[in-house]
């Protein structure tokens, strides 16, 4: 067993480490790392049904796609997240108890009642506490999960609040919990850093045959090339969601009412019909230049910006339109 720490709170490094350690390395692996604030969604997920896309662009977070499926999670500087990779036998890689265990051993020593819940979380007091995922690769299984320990959950709450828009797909859907920190059950609450590295060195004891793991600049080059031609690309994070319908209605004034009907695939809008009280003709003009455009808000302003939205609507500003779409 191959123990690393990751020494960046880069989320987009971190996910590429994941992948690379899964898929270009031989080694069993478990892996610690805390990110910065970022939204990160599974891999089966429509990206845009799971976040609040307004308030994610006003705080400048991320939004980045993981291998694994099941549902969209936070992560800040309070929130710790443990990989375990392992080689297993085929048809025996999913087994999400035997993954948690030393997570479970870890919080009971700590005197915290943790336990398994039906969606393969962890919970304290009937509260989540972590979220659990995986993912198969050949004979090498990768299980990954959040440990939420001092994170910002009003910030939580809002990140991952679904758009009142009415989203038509088929992608996989997070199940919503009560969510704590840990750090609420604990007499004695320490540094997130602090309870990281005990949390590591418990895993050290549980698996006494190990090594320390150091990057090479092989390595390194592999996991640069992964984050930048992936993991920080609108193709995955955004655009490999299922294809879906998006509707969204918006009253300005007593004076404009407008809808917005969008039929998307691969990310971009293959149909669009905006409806309104007002300038039907120039509503229609727009959706249809919207037509091959990518679902994202900064190519939907450059559609706008060459049409004459601003000369008919000059009481509404491009920026408050946009949000229509999202």
């Amino acid at each position: 067993m191959r123990f690393l720490f990751s020494g960046t709170s880069n989320p987009h490094f971190n996910l590429a480490a994941e992948e690379f350690l899964m898929r270009h390395t031989p080694y069993e692996v478990v892996f610690l790392y805390i990110n910065r604030p970022s939204i990160i969604v599974g891999k089966h997920q429509n990206t845009l049904a799971e976040i609040n896309r307004k308030w994610v662009d006003e705080h400048h977070i991320p939004v980045i796609r993981r291998l694994s499926g099941g549902g969209t999670v936070y992560h800040d500087e309070g929130n710790i997240n443990f990989c375990f990779i392992r080689n297993t036998l085929s048809g025996k890689q999913v087994n999400f108890r035997v993954f948690v265990e030393p997570i479970i051993q870890y919080l009971q020593s700590l005197g915290l009642e943790a336990s398994m819940g039906s969606k393969n979380e962890l919970r304290i007091e009937g509260k989540k506490i972590s979220g659990n995922a995986e993912h198969v690769f050949k004979n090498r299984v990768m299980h990954h999960g959040t440990l939420l320990y001092d994170s910002d959950l009003t910030a939580l709450e809002k990140a991952i609040q679904p758009p009142l828009a009415t989203i038509d797909d088929k992608a996989v859907k997070s199940n919503r919990s009560e969510v704590a920190n840990i750090s609420e059950f604990l007499s004695d609450k320490i540094e997130t850093d602090r309870f990281a590295q005990h949390l590591f060195q418990f895993l050290k004891n549980f698996f006494p045959q190990h090594d320390t793991y150091h990057w090479s600049s092989a390595d390194l080059e592999e996991i640069n090339r992964l984050m930048d031609e992936k993991y920080r690309q609108d193709y995955w994070n955004f655009h490999y969601s299922p294809d879906y319908t998006f509707v969204n209605d918006w009253v300005l004034d007593a004076f404009f009412h407008c809808q917005v009907d969008l039929s998307v695939s691969k990310g971009k809008i293959k149909k669009a019909f905006i409806g309104g009280s007002q300038h039907q003709d120039v509503l229609q003009s727009i959706a249809e230049a919207l037509t091959g455009v990518e679902h994202q808000p900064e190519a939907i302003r450059n559609v706008l910006n060459h049409s004459d939205f601003q000369r008919f609507f000059s009481l509404v500003s491009i920026d408050r339109f946009i949000e229509l779409f999202f």
